[in-house]
């Protein structure tokens, strides 16, 4: 009997899909696996328990295996959606964007309604406002029966078709996309977190001779150019990354919740300034075990570029010496409108009105001027702007803060082996360029909202004016 042909082995057990699923939104992707192997020896051609075991290899980095399990499931059952998805999904943020476009194409031509067909080929190729794949676009957008949270996701990709020829319309698409979101931000939260931090991390903490820096963190605003440092660095054999991890908020959380100081609940950062050495190992332990990292990790540096890290790098410091930071800054306008004209579904909540993005942005910033001088050289402002129009220099010299000896490798992000997991992955695949740089002045009128909330034209200048230096030195 073929391997994939019906099997009438008794299961062993029953497949719990709703068990499977908390166990990877858990994490535990390991005891995910365990219970599924039993019951694909009994029944190895069942194409749900292939579905899920493929889900397993995924997050356990297993990503040849789990694309392996996709390829035969499409092949055998081409008419199993879920599944066709996910294949066409994941390969392109592998970089096969050929063969992900041959899946979603075969998706439609199955489903004309299949909404997340329509979307994956426009993210892999942009189609003209009049082709087919447009005008589906226009007809499931406007399909009220569609949930809101789709239509979303529809009129954002449509209006990323129209902007090259109608700036003017596509920002009233992304407007619209952005309505039918749920979002939310609270200033004074976010105001007191950055008032709290001041007061607390008051110097550098000391540090061993000679430590050589074992992490390095990679923040800044969301779209700011995170995601392409990281895979430009990740092609030097001797970086690994845990990626957009949440261990180091994790551990600080954890840390505040341990600390029993009830001065700490409405100021995010006070308990740091009296944490006793225990508290301390507490967050380093509890980093380490969140961010799954041997001791020491088996690369000299290990990144993790979660960006809004940039809030807690005084806490970084407390619980790992020796670790670095690197803070990416783009035009924030040019940020600004990616982060308004980016489909992150429930993420980023604060990106669905341009006043909170300002608003967020400067918070993020005043965060920054504060850490400049309590961590000194352990943090380095790098510009998005050098980086792209001189890439080896920049590169050279990250390295060289890294402790690390120079690779060309690194200035091939487009050749990467690596999963792009985040909304930066069809610009990365498409090597080093400056098409990001300017593109606000396509939309200066309507990011006026914006220009207002980061305090006009004047902070915007003093933004430019440090840029400028960084470009130049």
């Amino acid at each position: 009997m073929s391997a994939l042909q019906p099997c009438h082995t008794p299961a062993v057990g029953r497949f719990d899909i709703a068990r499977h699923h908390a166990l990877i939104d858990a994490g535990r992707y390991v005891t995910a696996l365990r219970a599924i192997q039993p019951l694909l020896a009994a029944d190895p051609a069942n194409p749900a328990l292939l579905e899920a075991a493929s889900d397993c290899y995924w997050h356990l980095e297993r990503r040849d295996r789990s694309v392996h399990i996709l390829r035969t499931l499409h092949q055998h059952w081409p008419a199993r959606q879920s599944a066709a998805l996910r294949f066409a999904a994941r390969l392109a943020t592998l970089g096969a964007q050929d063969e992900a476009r041959a899946v979603f194409e075969d998706i439609l031509a199955r489903d004309r309604g299949c909404s997340a067909a329509v979307l994956g080929l426009c993210g892999l190729r942009r189609p003209a406002p009049d082709s087919p794949e447009a005008q589906l676009l226009r007809d499931m957008s406007t399909d009220d029966s569609r949930p809101a949270a789709e239509r979303a996701a529809l009129h954002n990709a449509l209006a990323k078709v129209l902007r090259p020829h109608d700036a003017e319309a596509a920002f009233v698409h992304f407007a619209t996309s952005n309505s039918l979101l749920a979002g939310g931000h609270d200033p004074d939260k976010i105001d007191r977190r950055v008032t709290s931090q001041r007061r607390c991390y008051t110097a550098p903490a000391p540090q061993p001779p000679h430590a050589a820096p074992k992490l390095a963190f990679v923040v800044g605003p969301a779209r700011s150019g995170t995601t392409l440092l990281e895979t430009m660095l990740l092609q030097h054999p001797e970086i690994a990354s845990i990626g957009e991890s949440p261990a180091l908020q994790t551990a600080f959380y954890a840390c505040r919740a341990a600390s029993n100081d009830p001065a700490a609940i409405p100021h995010v950062h006070d308990w740091t300034a009296g944490a006793s050495e225990a508290l301390i190992d507490q967050g380093r332990t509890t980093f380490m075990a969140q961010a799954r990292l041997q001791t020491p990790p088996p690369e000299p540096v290990v990144l993790d570029k979660m960006p809004t890290d940039s809030f807690y790098l005084g806490f970084a410091r407390m619980i790992l010496p020796g670790s670095r930071a690197i803070f990416m800054l783009r035009h924030p306008l040019d940020v600004g409108l990616s982060m308004f004209t980016t489909h992150f579904a429930e993420r980023h909540p604060y990106t669905r009105q341009l006043t909170w993005i300002g608003h967020m942005l400067r918070r993020t910033y005043d965060s920054l001027e504060d850490y400049i001088p309590k961590l000194g050289p352990d943090l380095r402002l790098q510009s998005y702007r050098a980086l792209v129009t001189q890439p080896e220099a920049q590169l050279r010299d990250i390295l060289d803060f890294l402790g690390l000896p120079w690779d060309p490798r690194c200035l091939m992000p487009e050749a990467s082996d690596t999963a792009i997991l985040t909304a930066s992955s069809l610009q990365v695949r498409q090597g080093l360029n400056t098409d990001g740089l300017g593109k606000w002045r396509q939309y200066e009128a309507e990011l006026a909202p914006l220009i207002a909330a980061l305090g006009g034209w004047d902070w915007i200048a003093q933004w430019q004016a440090r840029d400028d230096a960084l470009q130049s030195a």
